[in-house]
């Protein structure tokens, strides 16, 4: 396989996961949203110190989180979560870590071809 093929493999096999890790959770206003405003996942931190991951939230009648936990159907009562947060992509994190992975991977490209005109 040419060089060229597999630096291109291994950039993309760097970077996508890279982008992927550059998300964080916000606060989300929650209880007071209809349910065609939420989001696709939310993170619910109840009152027992518990946090639940929960997979299309709906919330039933102003009083009951309805979703997935691990695909299994879950309630939980409004009362007992404390905050609500949604999984956003950080476009500060990702552009630094981008422009890191980016100025990293034109050394080696550098060095590689460096390397080659030098034997």
């Amino acid at each position: 396989m040419p060089r060229r093929a597999v630096f291109r493999r291994t950039v993309v096999l760097m970077l996508l996961p890279l982008m992927l890790a550059c998300s964080t959770w916000t606060s989300y206003p929650g209880p007071s949203a209809t349910a065609t405003e939420l989001p696709d996942r939310v993170r619910l931190q109840l009152r027992s110190g518990d946090e639940i991951v929960l997979d299309r939230p709906a919330i039933e009648g102003d009083s009951v989180w309805l979703g997935l936990v691990d695909a299994a159907p879950a309630r939980i009562p409004v009362l007992d979560v404390t905050n609500v947060e949604e999984l956003r992509i950080s476009t500060g994190r990702t552009a630094f870590l981008l422009g890191g992975f980016l100025v990293v991977a034109g050394g080696i490209g550098f060095f590689l071809w460096y390397a080659s005109e030098a034997s």
